[in-house]
């Protein structure tokens, strides 16, 4: 009976084993997937950028090109609202239930408020970016275009505001 019992205890664990790799192997082709689709979008948007630079340099006179292409702030900044965007609603595709997770591992005053139910907060999109095994601070910094210091800031005020029982916060996050 004891043989039995154990048996069957390796083999719900075996099963769960089996469930999480099943798991992790979905999260790793949809992630893939949207990386994929991210990256044909931003392939042509530089081909795009590239006909019409063509264009303007064959109609246009040098200095009005300069004065064109040294404008790009809204264009830029349209850019990266896109950026944000798309990781935002493929990150929590992935992971359906992330801010409820991390909000678990807060203190209730300092829970993260995303601004609407598919976008995610710059505090949120550093412990994404640390879910997804990006732990540079340097690296999360030039993936979401901001400073280090804020990347710094962000990660230290969800520490010093995690639980107590909780540890090591984005040790907990990777899991």
């Amino acid at each position: 009976r004891e043989k039995t019992r154990q048996l069957t205890r390796m083999s719900d664990r075996v099963r769960d084993i089996n469930a999480a790799l099943v798991d992790s192997n979905r999260i790793k082709d949809r992630y893939v997937c949207q990386y994929v689709d991210l990256s044909v979008y931003y392939i042509s948007r530089l081909d795009d950028l590239r006909r019409m630079i063509c264009r303007q340099a064959k109609t246009e006179s040098p200095e009005a090109l300069i004065r064109r292409l040294s404008l790009p702030q809204n264009s830029l900044r349209q850019e990266f609202a896109e950026f944000y965007r798309r990781f935002d609603a493929s990150f929590l595709e992935i992971f359906p239930r992330f801010i409820e997770q991390v909000d678990a591992l807060l203190l209730p005053e300092a829970r993260i408020e995303p601004r609407s139910p598919r976008s995610l907060t710059t505090e949120l999109r550093i412990l994404a970016a640390i879910r997804l095994g990006i732990t540079d601070t340097a690296t999360i910094a030039a993936l979401l275009h901001c400073s280090i210091r804020t990347v710094y800031n962000y990660r230290s005020f969800t520490q010093r505001h995690s639980r107590p029982d909780v540890g090591d916060l984005e040790q907990r996050v990777q899991l």
